[in-house]
């Protein structure tokens, strides 16, 4: 019966990596996986190693975000987790700056634009000047989004205290919550590492 669990948990992860999943928990307690077609920018792992990682990050995620009451936000985190490994770009930070820029994809920008990073926001009329993202797949409007975030800022300036002054007029206070979030992840994700060992 532990194998079986164990089989289903290692499908589960899988499959939250590899595709949009949505799992359900029934009355009687029961959880069923619902997943639909995998995004072709999203490609599997092809040693049991990189399997493992995979299912490392997704479960270290699942963790993070259930003990922050946003659960819902994994799928958004595991998409820009891909996408920063394929553009190099630091994880920890540019899921940061997601979770302070849409609160956990609580925010209009991000629930009807699929706008996580609000690009385009100006203070004037900030969803109205917002990018809409919200006619592609998630993994693809995550992914448009990065290249933004890499062209725009990652690229041009050296640190992330030259990202946010130009990122927010608020600068100070943006860069102060982004290194708090930030930390917070990497704590996590050091404690999951050491819950293993």
């Amino acid at each position: 019966m532990k194998r079986k669990k164990k089989l289903f948990l290692i499908l589960v992860m899988f499959l939250l990596i590899t595709s949009s999943v949505k799992i359900v928990e029934s009355k009687n307690g029961n959880v069923m996986v619902t997943a639909f077609a995998a995004s072709a920018s999203i490609s599997p792992p092809e040693t049991k190693a990189q399997l493992q990682e995979t299912i490392s990050v997704a479960n270290t995620l699942k963790n993070y975000f259930e003990n922050k009451n946003h659960p819902g936000f994994l799928p958004v985190a595991l998409a820009i987790e891909n996408s920063c490994r394929s553009h190099d770009l630091p994880f920890e930070t540019v899921l940061a700056i997601a979770i302070l820029e849409s609160g956990y994809s609580t925010s209009e920008i991000a629930k009807q634009k699929q706008n996580f990073f609000s690009i385009g926001a100006y203070d004037k009329a900030p969803f109205e000047y917002a990018t809409d993202f919200s006619t592609l797949p998630l993994e693809q409007a995550i992914d448009e989004q990065l290249l933004i975030l890499k062209k725009d800022y990652f690229d041009k300036y050296s640190s992330l205290e030259e990202i946010s002054k130009v990122y927010c007029r608020n600068y100070d206070f943006w860069l102060e919550e982004i290194k708090i979030i930030r930390d917070d992840i990497i704590k996590h994700k050091q404690e999951e590492v050491l819950k293993w060992k």
